[in-house]
């Protein structure tokens, strides 16, 4: 091969590639005269088009901590024949940090969060039961949910956030891990969203998930099918006006239930004084031909049709402060799984002993439960939330009553202090079993006081 010819070649490839990455290079020592040499300005236009693609611009970080504690009162000794379980009290801490890449409707989400127990009062009970506290921080039972979940085999660190979403004035598509609140669903998914917008106020949206985490307020639970043994699917027609939201809806939980349903939402009134009308119902469908998977330790079998009602009405002043009543209202077990992952009461349901049935699970959702709700929120300055909330449930298996004092103070724009003081009491009737929930004819009722105090400091940035 002719040498100069060799060389000729090279310098030519060289100089193509050196202008399309924009090198600078020296145009004395191109052999080839006959190359076009792009201009100083084509040169930067195209420095300009790889700066905006990768511009800091385009990302953005979340970054936060917490330190959360649980002060129970109720430190009884354990009696197994009188139901007497103690309320345990732990403390927790998490740290967590998101990056986040935006450009051209297209965003790409990584999110990670990691924790552990910095106190366990039931590590105290002296071997007659386990350390219980990774029922709140760390809690795994396998991707299958049909796992041993122990102190040994704890996940004390998440990726929360692992997601591409595409959005539009058409569609919002996301597929990954995700945060995903609806209706009857709250939490960390992994699945997809799909959301079309039929204009004039229509949407209609399809979200499934495989599995589903939690995080926050003293949990850690890693992505598992415990709760959804395979899987949710939710499809949802809203339609939303300036005074009122409307959907319809049917959730499936894949070999285990059918629940179709509809929610309305209603606002009147002004800046002075404004109402809030809910009114929210499902019908969770349990048949042996769809349910493969029983409904674990949430009150035995059931099957046929459920249902579940929830009204509330609010009333605002001057946008500030707000008073409320609220009916929840289950038709048998309508919420053996439905309705513990999500739920439209916007009340903590998970704030039991964890030594007793559904690790934590409250009377909230018991099987043909009746629940009187009171809401209040004050907010003083722009520093300051209180809220007065007040629960009383009563159904077959127990009673409960709960009044919640709650403040949150904003010491800055990105630290926030919680308090929650709860006065709670549990009735357990006669004939039921307080660590399994099912029924037993020697079992006697026993009362016990749930109450705690739980605080919590927040960073977030």
């Amino acid at each position: 091969m002719n040498t100069s010819k060799l060389l000729n070649t090279s310098a030519i490839l060289l100089t193509t590639l050196s202008y399309a990455f924009g090198m600078d290079t020296n145009p004395s020592q191109n052999t080839n005269q006959t190359l076009e040499k792009k201009t100083p300005k084509e040169l930067e236009s195209k420095k300009s088009l790889k700066t905006t693609f990768l511009s800091s611009d385009n990302f953005s970080f979340k970054a936060g901590a917490e330190v959360f504690s649980k002060t129970s009162f109720n430190n009884s000794a354990i009696d197994e024949a009188k139901q007497v379980y103690p309320t345990p009290s732990y403390a927790s801490i998490l740290a967590n940090l998101g990056i986040y890449y935006e450009k051209d409707g297209f965003k790409l989400g990584l999110g990670g969060v990691a924790g552990g127990l910095l106190y366990d009062s039931t590590r105290a009970t002296l071997g007659f039961i386990n350390a219980e506290g990774y029922n709140y921080i760390g809690f795994y039972a396998g991707y299958s949910g049909l796992g041993v979940p122990n102190i040994t085999n704890t996940r004390d660190f998440i990726i929360y956030d692992a997601y591409l979403e595409y959005e539009n004035k058409y569609i919002d598509a996301t597929l990954g891990r995700f945060f995903k609140e609806n209706t009857w669903f709250g939490g960390y998914a992994q699945g997809i969203n799909l959301a079309f917008n039929l204009g004039k106020g229509q949407k209609i949206t399809l979200f499934g998930t495989d599995s589903m985490s939690i995080w926050g307020s003293g949990w850690l639970y890693d992505f598992s099918r415990l709760y959804i043994p395979t899987g949710v699917l939710n499809l949802e027609y809203e339609l939303k006006r300036d005074f009122y939201n409307f959907k319809l809806y049917a959730y499936y939980g894949i070999e285990d239930y059918v629940a179709p349903g509809a929610s309305l939402d209603l606002l009147f009134g002004d800046s002075k004084v404004a109402y809030l009308t809910k009114i929210v119902a499902a019908l969770p469908i349990y048949d042996s031909s769809i349910n493969k998977w029983g409904v674990m330790q949430f009150f035995g079998s059931t099957s046929g049709v459920t249902g579940s009602v929830f009204l509330r009405q609010d009333v605002i002043f001057n946008e500030k402060y707000t008073l409320g009543l609220g009916l929840y209202k289950n038709f048998g077990n309508a919420n053996a799984r439905f309705g513990t992952y999500g739920n439209p009461m916007n009340i903590d349901i998970w704030d039991n002993s964890v030594l007793v049935y559904g690790r934590s699970l409250n009377a909230a959702v018991n099987p043909d439960v009746f629940n009187l709700l009171l809401y209040t929120n004050f907010e003083i300055g722009k520093y300051l939330d209180i809220k007065l909330d007040g629960r009383y449930s009563t159904s077959p298996m127990a009673d409960e009553y709960s009044l919640i004092l709650g403040l949150d103070i904003f010491l800055t724009s990105h630290i926030t202090y919680s308090l929650k003081a709860n006065y709670y009491t549990n009735i357990t009737h006669a004939g039921f079993d307080v660590l399994t929930g099912l029924a037993r004819k020697d079992a006697p009722g026993v009362i016990s006081d749930r109450s705690y105090v739980m605080n919590t400091i927040k960073f977030e940035y």
